[in-house]
């Protein structure tokens, strides 16, 4: 993988405004290459063995969870929470 080092920050007066840059001045990366990308790719994309969660039929009704649960003689798990499913409350 190939990284990319941000110039080191101007020294500063500890009380004056940080050094503010327009953004056409800033720094950008460099294009990622293909071969890169594919292998950036494969660290991050799921492998089928953490994917096994998608295979079971979760209910999103509870009423019809539990009468498959009774009906199966199986336990319910659930799953509830408060605020954003992103964790952002």
């Amino acid at each position: 993988m190939t990284t990319v080092a941000a110039p080191p920050a101007p020294a500063q007066a500890p009380d004056s405004e940080p050094l503010r840059v327009p953004l056409r001045d800033a720094p950008r990366a460099r294009p990622i290459d293909p071969a890169t990308f594919r292998d950036t790719l494969a660290v991050l994309a799921p492998k089928p063995e953490e994917m096994k969660w998608a295979s079971i039929p979760w209910q999103t009704d509870l009423w019809e969870a539990r009468r498959l649960a009774q009906a199966q003689d199986k336990p319910i798990f659930m799953w509830s929470m408060n605020g954003n499913p992103l964790g952002c409350v």
